[in-house]
């Protein structure tokens, strides 16, 4: 079951793939404006964040709840699985909308698209298989919502910064070289 509704997301990520081709290159040819005015977005939405963690944290509540259309799955049999795969597809797009700008623009986008959408998919499936022992860790979670908060609100101001500084690219470099040094890709 698990199987189908990740089928259903990565054909909705495949076929955003294969009708955004072009949009994706216009947006390229105008990055640096689109980096600029997103870098801002973001050190505004992180200041805000950090902020109302630190004052006010129930200010964000009325944005963290969540919204729903009352959709029964068991009507729809067997088909309910794909379908609220599709749904959540299209739902989630704008979560990951920069790592399928970035997809879209390659020769083989589709390909890639259905291969990302299967990676997703892939904790979608163990999280099915585990789903009993993640109750511990959201209670930790739930704990220490707001240094989470804090820290988090922070961390995206300061990724707005790099984005605006162009610095994004020497970030990128040096993780390249820090990362075959750690331990644990010996």
């Amino acid at each position: 079951v698990s199987l189908l509704f990740v089928l259903g997301f990565t054909a909705v990520f495949v076929a955003l793939g294969a009708t955004a081709t072009t949009f994706g290159r216009n947006l390229l040819q105008n990055s640096n404006t689109f980096q600029t005015v997103g870098g801002w977005l973001i050190i505004a939405l992180g200041v805000f964040i950090a902020v109302t963690a630190l004052w006010n944290p129930t200010i964000l509540m009325p944005m963290m709840r969540e919204r729903r259309v009352e959709v029964r799955p068991s009507r729809l049999g067997s088909w309910a699985p794909p379908v609220m795969g599709v749904a959540f597809g299209f739902g989630w797009t704008p979560c990951i909308g920069p790592t399928l700008a970035s997809i879209r623009t390659v020769a083989e986008g589709m390909i890639l698209l259905a291969a990302y959408g299967l990676g997703l998919g892939v904790p979608f499936v163990l999280f099915a298989i585990g789903i009993d022992k993640l109750y511990g860790a959201l209670a930790w979670f739930r704990r220490n919502l707001k240094p989470i908060t804090l820290v988090s609100g922070v961390l995206l101001a300061l990724f707005g910064v790099l984005m605006i500084t162009g610095q994004i690219v020497e970030l990128n470099r040096w993780v390249q070289r820090v990362l075959p040094e750690l331990p644990f890709n010996s």
